[in-house]
């Protein structure tokens, strides 16, 4: 006799059967989730308190780099882990920079043909200067740089991307060619870098990281994949070296004031401070050689000098083991710069024992990005003047970075006024010394006035891209807070 047909996925001991393991994997996943919430707070409870510090400033101010060095001083380990993760963002900073090179090298030959110059004893125009290898080198580059900068983009963060304006020199002469040349990648903190840049097939989701290196059989597949990034970025790697390092694209550069020492992945290197620059700067299309080779992997100062767009909140947690003052849980928030994210600010005010902000001094003859009406510095100074009134932080300390002094004294160096843009700075020396200390006294001044209480000045001079410098000046900042901490429970 044929038995009936099973329905409702068998029959009600196998209905009940699956019922009850069903409940049991959740009651289990219940179960997890409830000791890692204990584990947290038992965390939590056995570290003599949480030190929490906001960084702020406007975008581009140095806070994802300075966030990047609290990494480096207490969670080594896992920043060297995640270092390979860079090497996409860092190709496409390289990829970006070589783009604007191209088009200040178009332009040039566009609007500087000397058509209309009447002048005989006026210098030759530039185009006259630039050869038929030149222009085959540029177009070359304009296709392969466009295909190699959305296969990163998409590699990056293919789901969380987003774009936002770029800060620009207010002395630009000409407009970019290419209005989404303006537009910078944007992704959500803690999300971009989940994802693998590798040669060759995906790998499964699980293991999409950039913990390891291509291999060769990887290798060996790329090549056969024309919208690989590693291989089309290899492909334009001559043209891009060739270009670079050629005297003749340099004074191009140069007659057109192109500023490509404010690029991603300058180090301008100090004698004994950052506002003693010398005249040796690097950057990644320095490094070309090195960072656009195919078995390149990050080191240190790479991930530290790389730029990427973040939006949202990067919180960080930080174990520090004082021996015998005990343990503490330092907790660093990097909250976003841009105006459609300072709204965020306030709701972490009420809880921070400190504010790290940052102001970028050599961005003085810059816009804003958001609004080119406004100067980025001027901007900083109304920040400030916000965060120094507000009641929230009333008995917060604040350590003010005036970051970026390497390339302020570069930049001033190079014949750049201060007194063009920032009119009351008048008949001042143009020197960076002279500067800071204008720029120091002017935010000092805000805070005397704007504070509710007397608090007091915390300044530096800084280039956050020095880690050596700048985790020296975080060591003492860490120290004077834990002092602090200690004293206010009644340790000290």
């Amino acid at each position: 006799m044929l038995s009936s047909p099973k329905r409702g996925g068998g029959s009600a001991a196998e209905r009940a059967a699956k019922a009850r393991k069903q409940e049991a994997d959740a009651k289990l996943v219940s179960d997890q989730i409830d000791a890692m919430l204990e584990e947290e707070k038992n965390n939590l409870a056995k570290h003599r308190s949480v030190i929490r510090i906001l960084l702020l400033g406007q975008s581009e101010s140095g806070k994802s780099t300075v966030l990047k060095n609290f990494q480096l001083m207490y969670a080594r380990d896992a920043f060297v882990r995640d270092r390979d993760n860079w090497r996409g963002v860092i190709l496409l900073n390289v990829v970006r920079c070589m783009q604007r090179v191209v088009e200040a090298l178009i332009q040039a030959d566009e609007h500087d043909s000397g058509d209309e110059q009447a002048d005989e004893d006026a210098p030759p125009p530039l185009s006259s200067i630039l050869t038929d290898s030149h222009r085959r080198k540029c177009m070359r580059l304009r296709a392969s740089l466009d295909l190699s900068e959305k296969a990163l983009k998409a590699r990056i963060s293919p789901s969380l991307t987003s774009h936002l304006p770029r800060s620009r020199p207010s002395t630009a002469e000409q407009p970019l060619v290419d209005p989404e040349a303006e537009t910078e990648l944007a992704v959500q903190a803690h999300t971009w870098n989940t994802l693998r840049l590798e040669s060759g097939p995906k790998a499964p989701s699980s293991s999409r990281r950039l913990s390891a290196l291509p291999n060769v059989e990887d290798l060996q597949a790329a090549s056969a994949n024309p919208k690989d990034p590693l291989n089309l970025t290899a492909t334009c790697r001559q043209d891009m070296l060739d270009l670079w390092f050629d005297p003749v694209v340099k004074e191009i550069l140069a007659k057109r004031k192109v500023r490509w020492q404010e690029w991603p992945g300058l180090y301008v290197r100090c004698s004994t401070s950052p506002i003693h620059a010398s005249d040796h700067i690097t950057s990644f299309l320095n490094d070309l050689d090195r960072v656009t080779a195919q078995n390149y992997r990050p080191i240190d100062d790479d991930v530290v000098r790389a730029r990427l767009k973040t939006m949202g909140v990067s919180d960080y947690s930080f174990v520090i083991d004082q021996g015998p003052r005990g343990t503490y849980m330092w907790r660093v928030l990097d909250v976003g710069g841009s105006r459609t994210q300072r709204h965020q600010w306030m709701q972490y005010f009420e809880d921070a024992s400190a504010v790290i902000f940052l102001a970028p001094l050599s961005a003085f003859d810059q816009k804003l990005a958001e609004d080119r009406s406004v100067n980025r510095l001027e901007d900083s100074l109304l920040l400030w003047k916000s965060v120094c009134a507000s009641k929230l932080l009333a008995n917060v300390d604040f350590i003010l970075f005036l970051n970026k002094v390497d390339i302020l004294s570069a930049k001033l160096r190079s014949g750049v006024r201060v007194q063009k843009y920032v009119k009351s700075y008048r008949d001042r020396p143009n020197t960076a010394e002279a500067a800071a200390k204008y720029f120091k006294d002017k935010f000092q001044a805000i805070q005397r006035e704007y504070s509710p209480k007397k608090r007091p000045f915390y300044c530096y001079l800084t280039s956050v891209i020095d880690t050596k410098a700048t985790n020296a000046i975080l060591d003492n900042v860490g120290e004077s807070l834990l002092r602090k901490n200690l004293q206010t429970i009644g340790v000290l």
